[in-house]
């Protein structure tokens, strides 16, 4: 799935602190907790050597971790933003590349916080179904999928019908997920 342009939300409703598990993630993707280790760990559960206690190395930079949503227990949200570990217009790892380039290009490092999005309106594509206003969005096979009106659990109700380009206007509602 991918996010449009088209986006409607509160600042309130995106969560800055989790990182993708995977390398690279598309803007769009509804993802599910992974890990959440506020100790201090690294991301597999062992004590980062020779670290006091609550700090923090230059490689250990999120230790709160997303993956790609595969079904509907545990949503946590949408990506507002592309997770990259390289970069194809620059052909450079992405660590290396330009802060201001990569807001410009809604892209975040792999293994930095992605903004994710609990509650808003957002236009994207790439989704199963064909959607009609009062639809639920449902999260089937790791896809987003269209669902009877009043489906739950669910992540969201779909706005609009799908148009000429295959976008559809979705209202993202992760509350109802659980």
């Amino acid at each position: 799935m991918k996010l449009k342009p088209f986006r409607d939300y509160s600042e309130h409703e995106v969560i800055n602190l989790f990182a993708a598990e995977e390398g690279d993630l598309e803007g769009g993707t509804f993802v599910q907790m992974a890990d959440f280790d506020i100790d201090n760990q690294n991301s597999y559960g062992a004590s980062v050597a020779d670290l006091p206690t609550g700090a923090h190395t230059s490689n250990y930079i999120v230790n709160a971790r997303v993956t790609k949503a595969t079904a509907m227990t545990g949503v946590l949200g949408i990506t507002l933003y592309d997770v990259k570990s390289t970069l194809p217009w620059l052909d450079v790892a992405a660590e290396f590349a330009d802060p201001v380039r990569l807001a410009e290009q809604q892209a975040v490092v792999s293994g930095r916080a992605v903004p994710i999005l609990k509650r808003g309106m957002v236009e994207v594509i790439g989704f199963s179904g064909a959607p009609y206003a009062g639809a639920a969005a449902v999260i089937t096979g790791g896809e987003l999928a269209v669902d009877a009106p009043g489906s739950t659990p669910r992540v969201g109700t779909w706005l609009s019908n799908s148009g000429v380009a295959g976008s559809a206007i979705l209202q993202v509602e992760v509350v109802n997920a659980e």
